[in-house]
């Protein structure tokens, strides 16, 4: 966890940013960018509960003095395979910083929570996905991600918390924790000279958007007058598997193998509308956002290609 603070002669404002994934380390890498953002690490151990209370106190007196507070939900573990049990210990973790925002809004601050779903989970094998979309959960992922947008709806609701709730589609990127996603692990796969697995059909479509843009969203919204939001997070550009192996062999100049096993659960497309995204979000294209993804793994000792001897 991370705290980021900002002061002027007048104002002061906290950002509590949870998460160093896809979606956690791009929003870090825009803000402390920032020159205005100070950045302080915060050891928030989830395995040791009384020390996340102390913590948590302790918070509560380093924010005294902001009026606005946003705090960033990005630390989600969970994924297409998640048991019942997985999306519960999850959930809770939600609901106890959520429990921290409810402490804090308690105090005067105002309190916007911007909470990182799931579109694949929420609207699995549906095309033209928008607000107007039926939910549609096929696993328990997609039922916990439900529940953890309907706690913060909740607070909304009861106007305790100004909630901002994303739902992103098939997120890629570069981060040094977390879950690589599907190009970087490909890339890794390629560097190595092995085989790429491929986990359904090369024709499935999906809608993959450059988590960097994500980061560049949440950091400039919170210069703006908040407002609750269902936001879809995507490019509008669904890309088949075939696409990506083809812009990918473009990138490394070589041919990728692959490798096919057949998952009927994973075939299924996903697609957004266009009209349901944010006019505001970036959109990196594909090529340039994957010959970003490069460029850091390249610079990896772990991802260095293999030289057969």
């Amino acid at each position: 966890m991370i705290s980021f603070c900002r002061q002027s002669a007048d104002h002061q404002q906290h950002m509590l940013l949870f998460g160093s994934g896809l979606i956690g380390s791009a929003i870090h890498n825009v803000i402390r960018r920032a020159p205005a953002w100070r950045a302080t690490p915060i050891d928030w151990k989830w395995d040791d509960p009384p020390r996340r209370q102390r913590v948590a106190a302790q918070i509560e007196t380093d924010v005294r003095g902001s009026e606005r507070i946003d705090i960033v939900w990005a630390a989600g573990i969970s994924g297409f395979a998640s048991t019942d049990a997985d999306m519960a210990a999850e959930s809770a973790h939600v609901a106890e910083i959520a429990g921290l925002a409810q402490k804090l809004a308690a105090r005067g601050h105002q309190i916007v929570f911007h909470l990182f779903s799931s579109l694949g989970g929420i609207h699995e094998g549906q095309r033209a996905i928008g607000p107007q979309s039926v939910v549609a959960t096929r696993r328990p992922y997609g039922r916990g991600k439900l529940t953890q947008e309907s706690l913060i709806e909740k607070l909304g609701s009861a106007g305790t918390i100004i909630p901002r709730i994303y739902r992103p589609s098939s997120v890629f990127g570069y981060a040094r924790a977390g879950r690589r996603g599907l190009f970087a692990t490909m890339i890794a796969s390629m560097l190595s000279y092995r085989p790429i697995e491929i986990y359904g059909s090369v024709h499935t479509l999906r809608d993959y958007v450059f988590a960097p843009d994500i980061g560049v969203f949440v950091v400039e919204s919170l210069d703006r007058p908040p407002t609750p939001a269902l936001e879809f997070i995507a490019s509008g550009k669904p890309t088949s598997v075939t696409e990506a192996i083809t812009v990918l062999e473009q990138l490394l100049d070589r041919r990728a193998f692959c490798r096919y096993s057949s998952a009927p659960h994973n075939m299924l497309d996903m697609t957004v509308h266009r009209a349901a995204i944010p006019a505001s979000l970036p959109r990196t294209p594909l090529l340039i956002g994957v010959a970003s993804v490069l460029q850091n793994m390249s610079r990896s000792v772990i991802c260095q290609p293999y030289e057969p001897r």
